[in-house]
């Protein structure tokens, strides 16, 4: 009886609650659709066709469905403002005793669902209430609503745009007219349409004027020197002048001459470079230099050519000279015509001169005036060529602007007769259970002594992990060689397929694999899953964490004396000159490393340096394990386990005991750790096990 009792007294009023408190609700749904692909009529504009990123679009359309704008627009409307939802909103017993009533828009942003339904172009609109007509009501206005809104943007949307498109028609075509006066006033003052031409015609006159003061220049050295000769010859009182031309015929025809001089000079200077340098006779420069001393030593050789003929026509043996048609027969006479003409060519100069330094300030401003007038033009058909596009865009936009929407109600708002998810029931199986335990406990509590506890012996045993798998124990030639055990190799792949599930949804889990006391082969397993975990493709990083036995790093030879996770500890900077490559595919290695005058200890694990140690190597690696020291002789394990993804116990048969496990486990949950599970190595139906250890590095 007392049983029967505590059942009625504690499932009662709890049943008395679920079937007044807990109120079933209908459920209102229905259906939009978002065509990823906009219709057009004749034009392809930015505004149809495939819409870009079609599923953040229709993400977004949900936030807008959901949103507070769309929401206060439902709740204004009258016929959603006549439902028993918004009238009589249903509140719990804690709201009734403390009369504090949830906003509506609250209460629908609560009830109202929408979401994309997958691999299709539809948004599941729905709502829960407790009058299926109510619902729907709800339903219908958040559909109108919602389209309503996102009509009115899009014509907001669209009369800005078309408004700034207007804008920037108006200032093309000012700016068009300015351009046009500018040219057209440029090229009144250029008196032709063709700037080039114009310039190439100066530049013709400008070429003229110079070669024909060059000519003069020529004429006035040719008349002074005939007269720096007649001058000697008076001096000298000789009655030939060719006698005189004869003593003085180098010094006459060729230092007074500047071409001939330049020339000379140059040579002079070329061929002191090539003597003083530092060239080499294989060297292509000196060669060169070579060849350009003898080609101005050719046009110095013709110079003078022309030299002596004009000297041998300007010599006669029957009188003394001819000037412009008149002879002289004696020297006064000669020497006073050549002064004439040299003063004749001297003003002639100067009056070319001056009609030079005209001609070049007429042709620089015509030249200006004219890069002006194509600057101006240029700018001008850019102008006219964008306003040409922006007309063509506004016809587009006007023609396109009618076209129907992406968006579209598939089915308005349906209600079911039956009420949605109705566990009233449920509940009340519940009710009826939870008090039979209960009252089973009281009743089973009151049969038996005190349960007080009184000592730490009398702590329950923590609950059991999973166990990932079984190993058997077997003679293994070499860890990291082909073992044709096909039980090995089948456990290893349940084992590493359970950790990969369990660890999708991290890029670069790292696992610690531990026991709770030495001598379980926890070693041999962690490279076994690190090979095993790289034949899939996963690149895969297993450190020697074990820093008081160093297990692995005894096994690899020909690591003992190369640095390695000790210190990355002191300089996590390091950690790319601590890792090896082994001669598996994808998987590498990082060995415990030297430990120096003095051991690591387990501060330096825990000041962070571990932490970011992986931060720098994680992105390296799709796995990383490390092969840490047993959790109960020493800290190491236990202050790694916080830091890592989870922790894996590897224990053996024969060697592991049911307290000490227990006491492991305790100290990794203390330090907040996540034990993933255990692998139990044991011998099952073989007649002979051992482990053995060969370790090899390439």
């Amino acid at each position: 009886w007392s049983f029967m009792f505590f059942i009625i007294l504690f499932s009662a009023p709890v049943i008395y609650l679920i079937w007044t408190q807990y109120v079933p609700k209908y459920l209102a749904r229905a259906e939009i659709r978002i065509r990823p692909k906009i219709p057009r009529l004749v034009f392809n504009t930015e505004d149809n066709g495939m819409i870009p990123l079609y599923s953040s679009f229709v993400n977004t359309q949900v936030s807008i469905i959901r949103g507070q704008t769309v929401l206060q627009r439902v709740l204004e409307q009258k016929d959603v403002q006549s439902t028993d939802w918004y009238k009589n909103p249903p509140q719990s017993l804690m709201q009734k005793i403390t009369n504090k009533r949830i906003p509506e828009i609250e209460r629908l942003r609560n009830d109202l669902s929408a979401r994309p339904r997958g691999n299709t172009e539809i948004i599941d609109v729905s709502l829960l209430a407790e009058d299926a007509d109510d619902a729907k009501v709800i339903v219908n206005a958040v559909l109108k609503q919602y389209l309503g809104y996102t009509i009115n943007s899009t014509d907001s949307d669209e009369q800005e745009l078309l408004f700034q498109l207007e804008s920037e028609k108006n200032e093309l075509i000012g700016s068009i007219a300015t351009l046009e006066q500018a040219v057209t006033r440029l090229s009144k003052e250029l008196k032709t349409s063709s700037p080039d031409e114009l310039i190439s015609n100066k530049k013709v006159l400008l070429d003229q004027t110079e070669a024909q003061l060059k000519q003069i220049q020529q004429k006035m050295e040719l008349l002074e020197m005939q007269l720096k000769r007649a001058e000697t010859a008076l001096a000298s009182d000789s009655n030939d002048i060719s006698e005189v031309a004869d003593a003085n015929d180098q010094e006459l025809k060729y230092y007074q001459d500047s071409e001939w001089t330049r020339l000379d000079t140059t040579i002079k200077t070329m061929e002191y470079n090539l003597k003083e340098g530092k060239l080499k006779e294989k060297h292509h420069d000196y060669q060169k230099l070579v060849n350009d001393i003898e080609f101005q030593k050719q046009l110095r050789d013709n110079r003078e050519k022309q030299l002596d003929e004009i000297w041998n026509n300007d010599l006669t043996n029957s009188d003394y000279a001819t000037i412009n048609g008149m002879s002289f027969n004696n020297l006064e006479d000669r020497i006073d015509a050549l002064k004439l003409q040299i003063a004749d060519a001297n003003a002639e100069k100067q009056h070319v001169a001056e009609n030079l330094d005209e001609q070049e300030v007429e042709f620089e401003e015509l030249f200006d005036t004219a890069q002006s007038f194509k600057e101006q033009l240029k700018q001008l058909n850019n102008k006219k060529s964008l306003l040409s596009a922006i007309e063509t865009r506004l016809e587009q936009k006007e023609i396109e602007r009618n076209v129907p929407g992406s968006i579209e109600v598939e089915n308005w708002a349906f209600a079911s007769s039956k009420a949605n998810n109705d566990r009233r029931f449920v509940f009340t199986a519940m009710a009826f259970c939870m008090a039979f335990g209960v009252s089973a406990g009281i009743t089973y509590l009151r049969a038996i002594k005190n349960q007080s506890i009184y000592s730490t012996v009398e702590i329950p045993q923590p609950v059991r992990f999973p166990v990932l798998g079984n190993i058997p124990i077997i003679k293994l030639r070499g860890i990291l060689d082909d073992d044709v055990n096909p039980r090995l190799n089948e456990s290893l792949r349940v084992i590493r397929t359970t950790l990969l599930l369990q660890f999708s949804n991290i890029s670069c889990p790292v696992l610690l694999v531990t026991s709770s006391a030495p001598g379980t082969g926890k070693s041999t397993f962690t490279i076994m899953l690190g090979r095993s975990l790289a034949r899939t493709g996963k690149k895969v990083l297993v450190i020697d964490a074990d820093l008081k036995r160093m297990t692995l790093t005894q096994q690899f030879e020909d690591m003992t004396d190369n640095f390695g996770f000790i210190r990355t500890l002191r300089d996590p900077s390091s950690f790319k000159d601590n890792i090896f490559r082994t001669y598996e595919n994808n998987l590498d290695f990082m060995p415990a490393g030297k430990k120096g005058g003095d051991e690591t200890s387990p501060e330096e694990i825990a000041n962070g340096a571990f932490g970011a140690f992986l931060k720098k190597v994680n992105v390296s690696y799709d796995v990383i394990l490390l092969d840490s020291s047993p959790v109960l002789p020493v800290a190491d394990s236990v202050i790694l386990a916080s830091q890592v993804d989870g922790t894996l116990f590897v224990e053996r048969e024969a060697v592991s005991n049911r307290s000490a496990l227990t006491k492991a486990i305790n100290l990794i949950h203390t330090a907040d750790g996540n034990i993933i599970g255990s692998v139990f190595v044991s011998s099952k139906n073989n007649t002979k096990y051992e482990y053995q250890y060969n370790y090899h590095y390439h």
